[in-house]
């Protein structure tokens, strides 16, 4: 609403300016000020969130190794900068996802993890975002962008204390170098009827891992 009042009377006083008439000046003064008063409203929400709210919510999600294909206790990162905030994160949302899902390359988003007792490996994402603060913000807003815009975002990875940290760059390095699971070893990792036994393989393939890359 607030932008289509600025450009109705920007028209106005455009109109009110080009008609010689006794209310000239009165129409032309009314529609100066509405103009001005839009403008400064509109800024107002650009510039300091005038009519929003931050609004956080918290999601959590079981999540699998990128490399949960080849049954690998990994935690797959890609590098971005040099100071390491920044890196990018690849996980599996399904034990046989073809393409793996990442984290968001962002400056609002941040991303942590945390080592815990356990197998299971786990997802918490804590985000906030602007929101219209009521009903009548969101008339006068409409249209603007500012809804729904993005703050902050946090991804917290909770992953076994075994997994091992490796880069995209050192994966490919490990795949030549590290030899080849047996095919029924690798199904057995991966089947959740074998809680215990999957547990003890994916600490020796870690501890494996852990050795090929000194």
């Amino acid at each position: 609403m607030m932008i289509v009042l600025v450009f109705a009377s920007a028209i106005a006083v455009f109109l009110a300016s080009m008609f010689s008439h006794r209310w000239r000046s009165v129409w032309l003064t009314l529609a100066g000020i509405v103009f001005v008063l839009s403008v400064g409203i509109v800024t107002l929400n650009y510039s300091h969130h005038f009519g929003m709210k931050k609004v956080t919510t918290t999601s959590s999600k079981v999540i699998y190794s990128a490399t949960s294909k080849q049954a690998l206790p990994v935690i797959l990162y890609q590098p971005v900068g040099t100071s390491g905030k920044d890196d990018v994160y690849l996980y599996n949302q399904q034990p046989n996802q073809k393409q793996p899902s990442h984290t968001q390359a962002s400056e609002q988003t941040q991303n942590q993890l945390r080592r815990v007792n356990g197998d299971q490996v786990r997802l918490v994402t804590k985000e906030t975002r602007w929101q219209y603060a009521n009903g009548w913000s969101r008339l006068l807003f409409a249209g603007s962008g500012m809804d729904n815009k993005l703050v902050k975002r946090v991804n917290t990875f909770y992953y076994p204390s075994y997994y091992v940290k490796v880069s995209t760059k050192q994966m490919k390095q490990l795949a030549q170098r590290m030899p080849k699971q047996k095919t029924g070893a690798n199904k057995a990792a991966a089947d959740s009827s074998l809680n215990g036994k999957q547990s003890q393989l994916m600490k020796v393939k870690a501890q494996m891992l852990k050795q090929a890359l000194k």
